[in-house]
């Protein structure tokens, strides 16, 4: 029953993905460091968490992170948040830039 399943959007930006979860009956969650994408998402009845330590005290039966562990100075210690922070049986969804993209501009001598 999606009414029933829980999901965070950990990194939301603009919370596409959170207000098409919601549109399917899902009870969702985001998390952004930007205040301004917070507000967007509250605006849009998405239930946002303010900080890390606020995640820890709900579980998820999916948890989403597309393209942003790449930009966590510790990834590890926000998986271990995260996982710790998954229903028994729940999905944690993880996607990273293409890597042979990242590859093939470090070939190049115009990038930061």
């Amino acid at each position: 029953m999606p009414g029933k399943l829980k999901v965070l959007d950990y990194g939301m930006g603009w919370a596409k993905w959170s207000i098409m979860a919601k549109a399917f009956g899902l009870k969702v969650y985001g998390y952004d460091v930007l205040d301004s994408i917070k507000d967007f998402a509250k605006k849009n009845n998405i239930s946002v968490f303010n900080n890390i330590a606020d995640i820890k005290n709900h579980k998820f039966h999916f948890i989403n992170i597309e393209e942003v562990i790449s930009y966590i100075p510790e990834p590890y210690e926000l998986l271990q948040v995260l996982s710790n922070s998954l229903e028994d049986g729940g999905i944690m969804y993880i996607t990273t830039p293409n890597s042979s993209l990242a590859k093939s501009k470090l070939n190049t001598n115009d990038w930061i």
